[in-house]
């Protein structure tokens, strides 16, 4: 498979200290590219911390535990992008968070202003010169040895099962079939490497793609709940409250942007 860069989600958002924070350690399966604007805010993946602030470029690797806040009003331009294959994407996940200096790639700012409409696919050639920025800044980037993480190798068939097919919950036999485990064995080896369940990865998703449609439609949340996989649109409402305390219609209200 040819190597390539997938521009999953991107935009230039405001973030406030109530609703941009993740307290409690999650995994993440994306890359993220963070360039502050104003204010100050931090970001934890794994063991490492980084204090994001104006000036700099954040690269924060996927696949590990990560937390999040912000200081104070904060302000940043975000990417989130996976690697293909996947074996690549996994091995990015075993990197070091890093920080460059924003003055080094100021020839790149113009592409930055560009992330929402590459993403909407509004302009593919900002896309090529995201994908082409992703590759030039993470070239120099190695695995941390020392720390290499879980050992997601065996799980990988799984994992690109439950992200192409989450919406439609297939069964802990079907996903561990993919990785040739019985399901007792890959639901073990599973919550190990991401703390959570496979249901639970599963749920999460379907979380992020509902909350991300709430933004960008103007769909019925009864529309939304069922096209991102929850049958029930009273279980998809508490759902979403338990996981960003607040109810889908508040959110619409309140204009919640996809998590950065």
């Amino acid at each position: 498979m040819t190597e390539s860069w997938t521009l999953l989600a991107g935009d230039r958002t405001r973030c406030t200290p109530p609703l941009w924070q993740q307290r409690e350690p999650v995994h993440d399966d994306h890359h993220r590219l963070y360039f502050p604007r104003r204010g100050r805010a931090w970001f934890e993946a794994g063991e490492q911390r980084i204090e994001l602030e104006p000036g700099t470029i954040a690269f924060l690797p996927g696949h590990r535990s990560v937390r999040f806040g912000c200081h104070e009003s904060f302000e940043l331009d975000w990417l989130h992008f996976r690697a293909e294959p996947l074996a690549r994407d996994l091995r990015l996940g075993r990197c070091p968070a890093t920080e460059w200096p924003e003055s080094e790639w100021s020839c790149l700012r113009p592409i930055v202003t560009r992330i929402r409409p590459a993403i909407r696919g509004e302009d593919p050639v900002s896309a090529r010169r995201l994908r082409a920025l992703i590759e030039l800044l993470v070239a120099g980037v190695e695995p941390t040895e020392s720390d290499p993480g879980p050992d997601l190798e065996p799980l990988a068939p799984a994992i690109a099962l439950m992200d192409a097919r989450f919406t439609e919950s297939p069964s802990l036999a079907e996903v561990a079939a993919a990785a040739a485990m019985s399901p007792s064995h890959f639901h073990r080896r599973f919550k190990a490497a991401f703390g959570l369940t496979p249901h639970a990865y599963m749920a999460r998703q379907r979380l992020r793609l509902a909350r991300r449609w709430l933004h960008e439609s103007e769909a019925p949340i009864g529309a939304i709940a069922e096209a991102a996989g929850f049958g029930d649109p009273y279980y998809f409402s508490r759902a979403f409250r338990r996981a960003y305390g607040v109810p889908p219609r508040e959110a619409r209200r309140q204009g919640w942007r996809p998590l950065p």
